[in-house]
């Protein structure tokens, strides 16, 4: 699991790039292809949806972004990241959990407040 911090932060950057614009799209399969398999489970195509018709931010999130931290995890590391919505003011706090497989990262939480 030790990996170079430029790596680390190049890879975690990668996945948060990854989601935001699946969620800008409201695109249920880009959004969840790195997903394990407990979070796939519960992140239905239609809870999924419904999210991004009830709360405009997800589909609304834009640049800059900016990593705050990434902290190590027992199974792999948390990334914290902040931006804005331009249906939200103020300042956004991401949070993206990746779990290492030994094969690769998957996201095994995301959120966004």
């Amino acid at each position: 699991m030790n990996r170079e911090p430029q790596d680390l932060e190049t890879s975690m950057l990668e996945h948060i790039q990854r989601i935001i614009h699946a969620s800008n799209a409201a695109d249920y399969d880009r959004f969840t292809e790195n997903f394990n398999d407990t979070l796939r489970a519960r992140y239905t195509r239609d809870s999924f949806l419904k999210k991004c018709e009830t709360v405009p931010m997800l589909t609304r999130l834009h640049q800059p972004r900016e990593l705050l931290a990434v902290l190590p995890r027992p199974s792999g590391y948390l990334a914290l990241w902040k931006q804005t919505s331009d249906v939200f003011d103020g300042v956004l706090l991401g949070m993206l959990e990746l779990e290492d497989t030994g094969n690769g990262l998957l996201i095994s939480h995301v959120a966004i407040n």
